[in-house]
């Protein structure tokens, strides 16, 4: 049976909720050491999602090489 608490071994917890009208409210955890760094993104309106969307697809489209692309690549973080 998996522990309800305490030290996670090779496992990334994850957890999700749903409800409302909640557009996008995203968090990612990170816990060591008796601390928590929690960086948050809140999406007040789908519109700005659907931008992100849409500047996505115009890239993938401009490419003609056949290639799967990372995020990395979409965003120029690389």
């Amino acid at each position: 049976m998996a522990r309800a608490t305490g030290p996670r071994q090779r496992e990334i917890g994850v957890h999700s909720v749903r409800g409302g009208d909640i557009v996008g409210d995203h968090t990612v955890m990170f816990a060591k050491n008796m601390e928590i760094l929690e960086p948050t993104h809140r999406a007040i309106s789908r519109e700005s999602l659907a931008e992100g969307c849409i500047q996505s697809i115009k890239w993938v489209a401009a490419r003609k090489d056949g290639e799967v692309h990372s995020m990395i690549e979409v965003l120029g973080l690389c």
